[in-house]
């Protein structure tokens, strides 16, 4: 699955063209004093991640950040 989407991505998700995909993806506040606190505890370096998202950035139309009681709300629109 890996080698696929890198072939996707090396292609620029072509076979996905006209593609849009918006969602909304709730994140609790639990969960994100657990991510300060991971980050704190590796004296304030970020993880090195699996893969580097940076090559998908350029199919991120908009994203937004909505902060409401007990939760942060990260909205986004991708589109191919």
């Amino acid at each position: 699955m890996d080698e696929w989407v890198k072939e996707q991505l090396a292609r620029g998700f072509a076979d996905f063209e006209g593609t849009t995909l918006t969602g909304a993806i709730p994140v609790k506040t639990e969960f994100l004093n657990q991510l300060i606190a991971r980050f704190l505890a590796q004296g304030g370096q970020a993880p090195s991640p699996a893969a580097d998202l940076r090559p998908l950035a350029r199919f991120v139309r908009s994203a937004t950040v909505e902060a409401e009681p007990g939760v942060i709300i990260l909205r986004f629109e991708i589109g191919v």
